[in-house]
């Protein structure tokens, strides 16, 4: 059994790297965010990583590469940032994501992270390389959050969700990876 976490705390977002598991961030039980990133090993010993660079909920998890990425969330508001963990642990900031991001999905496509949705309006889809390069290649049809997101070795669906006017959605996105 694994130890329990640091502190009690929600909506946080989860990513492996190596043979580490990270648990970062999330909502404390008196409302306020937390910036901690627990760590547990293969032999589920915990320790800690570095603090995320803006303490947040509802960011979400991700493995590129040799990475692993926190995105986006929310402390006071929705955020642009994304930050980076090594095998070693060490934490960087690539490039923010082009529009700040809560309720949004994840996925890896082609061994791209590909960051989607969220709570505003925009419909731009960000995808970050192995090496933490962000373009943001092609847009969602419909601006929606709180949608699922998976993918295989080329093909990622994006489905549900609710849209930026509030209605529950039936839209499923369909993309596709094509290397060059």
């Amino acid at each position: 059994i694994p130890p329990p976490l640091s502190e009690y705390r929600t909506s946080s977002g989860a990513a492996a790297i190596g043979e580490y598991i990270l648990i970062a961030g999330g909502s404390r039980e008196n409302g306020t965010d937390s910036g901690t990133v627990d760590v547990y090993n293969a032999s589920l010993v915990q320790t800690q990583a570095a603090v995320l660079s803006v303490a947040r909920s509802a960011l979400q998890g991700l493995t590129v590469g040799d990475f692993a990425l926190f995105t986006g969330g929310i402390s006071n508001t929705d955020l642009t940032t994304v930050d980076a963990y090594n095998s070693a642990l060490v934490r960087s900031t690539p490039t923010a994501m082009s529009t700040a991001r809560a309720a949004h999905s994840t996925a890896v496509i082609g061994g791209q992270g590909v960051i989607v949705g969220g709570r505003s309006s925009e419909v731009v889809i960000d995808v970050y390389s192995p090496s933490l390069v962000r373009t943001s290649p092609c847009n969602i049809k419909i601006a929606k959050g709180f949608g699922a997101a998976a993918s295989n070795e080329n093909l990622m669906l994006y489905g549900g969700g609710v849209s930026f006017g509030g209605v529950n959605t039936d839209n499923v996105e369909v993309l596709e990876f094509v290397s060059e």
